[in-house]
């Protein structure tokens, strides 16, 4: 239902939808997800990312495994940060613009993006190393 109200327009009927499943079962993670989406679009950018990492969840989305933590915001002077594509060509477009933040906080930036985007990349200001996706 949440999903039917966001394709009309009807925001707030989604959410109070997509709510009330979650009432109904918490631990529902296409529900948060699919949330997730309709706080980051109104500018409810917090919550809208806190359920956002609800998409590990997801039985069609695994999450990938490293051996080293995930960055959480610290200090990055003389640290190698992973960028890496996880969804689709439209979100790589959109977030490899933090890639020169990245390199101002002192970071040695290596990008893995899908091989249709490799070009394109190679243009972008502070990336270090850049790898297609299967390399």
């Amino acid at each position: 239902m949440g999903l039917a109200r966001y394709e009309q327009g009807q925001f707030r009927a989604a959410a109070d939808c997509y709510q009330q499943a979650l009432h109904l079962r918490p631990d529902y993670p296409e529900a948060h997800f699919n949330f997730s989406l309709l706080l980051l679009q109104l500018g409810y950018l917090r919550q809208g990312f806190r359920e956002y990492e609800w998409r590990w969840q997801r039985r069609d989305l695994a999450p990938r495994t490293f051996d080293s933590p995930a960055w959480q915001g610290g200090d990055l002077t003389g640290k190698t940060v992973l960028v890496y594509a996880e969804q689709g060509l439209g979100d790589t477009i959109q977030f490899i613009r933090y890639v020169p933040l990245l390199k101002q906080r002192g970071a040695q930036v290596v990008v893995e993006c899908q091989e249709s985007l490799a070009l394109l990349l190679r243009s972008v200001q502070g990336i270090d190393r850049l790898l297609v996706k299967g390399d």
